[in-house]
């Protein structure tokens, strides 16, 4: 209402005497373009320079802050699960621009709002790099393209419903049977998994070794049965 708040200063340090506002207080520090806000327990460093108020960026630039499309749903549920409600919320609108060709492999890091200090100062830290969606499927079809992880996702559907015919009611007698089934209870925990957790290099070899093994046993089971 244009309106004059009055504060109690104790040190360069302000604070609001109305107690709507207690879980605000504000810092000027002698003789440094540095002014630091303290916002509901999150520390804010805003830096006076010619061209307005900055906040300290990745790699130290400083920046403006940035407000990218987003989920609405997910506003007020950033910290959902370790913060991933934050990154899917910025994560998904990312896909409509890769529905033909992706960013590249391991170049989700480069096109992620990294400059978006109010999503950041809800669900995470303002300097936080977020290199990873946290969500194999999203990973994929952020980094090669939307087309390409439909092409995948058939390709796990087709292998499920397959082993779910052959291996439904199924009378298991040797060691191939036993491995075939056990190998697609596997792919799907890891399918499973991959909706919190990201595909990478150190576990995904193996991932691709069982399935093409699992394929290969399906294939094998399905010609001894002339299925």
């Amino acid at each position: 209402n244009n309106e004059l708040l009055g504060v109690d200063n104790e040190d360069n340090t302000l604070t609001f005497v109305d107690e709507k506002y207690k879980s605000y207080q504000v810092t000027i520090e002698q003789n440094s373009p540095v002014i630091t806000y303290i916002v509901y327990g999150v520390d804010i460093k805003i830096y006076v320079t010619k061209e307005g108020f900055k906040i300290k960026s990745t790699g130290g630039k400083l920046a403006v802050t940035e407000y990218p499309p987003h989920i609405k749903y997910f506003d007020g549920r950033e910290r959902f699960v370790s913060s991933r409600g934050y990154i899917w919320s910025r994560s998904i609108p990312m896909l409509k621009d890769t529905l033909f060709l992706g960013y590249g492999p391991d170049n989700y890091c480069i096109y992620f709002p990294q400059d978006d200090f109010v999503g950041k100062a809800n669900g995470l830290k303002l300097r936080t790099i977020v290199d990873k969606p946290h969500n194999m499927f999203m990973q994929i079809g952020i980094n090669t393209g939307v087309i390409s992880l439909i092409a995948l996702i058939i390709l796990f559907l087709i292998y499920f419903i397959d082993s779910m015919k052959l291996y439904f009611k199924y009378e298991f007698i040797t060691l191939e049977d036993y491995l075939g089934a056990g190998i697609v209870t596997a792919i799907i925990g890891y399918l499973a998994a991959g909706m919190f957790n990201d595909h990478i290099v150190s576990v995904s070899p193996i991932f691709w070794a069982l399935l093409g093994l699992g394929i290969s046993i399906n294939l094998r089971l399905k010609n001894k049965l002339n299925y």
